[in-house]
């Protein structure tokens, strides 16, 4: 299991392609494939217990948020590390800011985009190598 400590409290953790964050900050944890259905499939039933029902054919990713021990936490699936990823980690930003009632305006924007950018670099960086 790869984990990659960035700032105190932060961690990222790689549970063989099922990638955990946990952010300090906003105090929430997000679970993250990227990778083909089926791959995804079996890795959030044997990690988080849960069945999915990850879309069509057509879809490229998914976001939900999900009860798992004893606390709500997010989700997310891409096939792929570019568009879908970025789609479903801007769903996953404005869940945990909604989800810790941080309203988007003027003087909360930036607050979103470096969000953003924290969990797809953290999700995205922990498949290197």
């Amino acid at each position: 299991m790869k984990s990659k400590n960035r700032e105190p409290g932060h961690f990222v953790k790689n549970h063989n392609g099922l990638i955990h964050v946990f952010d300090p900050v906003y105090k929430v944890n997000v679970y993250a494939c990227v990778g083909n259905k089926d791959k995804a499939f079996g890795l959030f039933k044997k990690y988080l217990r849960h069945e999915f029902d990850l879309g069509g054919e057509r879809c490229r990713g998914k976001f939900f948020s999900l009860r798992f021990q004893d606390q709500t936490v997010g989700v997310v699936w891409s096939r792929d590390f570019l568009i879908p990823l970025i789609h479903e980690c801007l769903h996953a930003t404005f869940w945990v800011m909604d989800y810790r009632g941080v309203e988007l305006d003027e003087k909360s924007e930036e607050a979103f985009t470096y969000y953003h950018s924290f969990l797809f670099d953290s999700i995205k960086s922990s498949y290197a190598k």
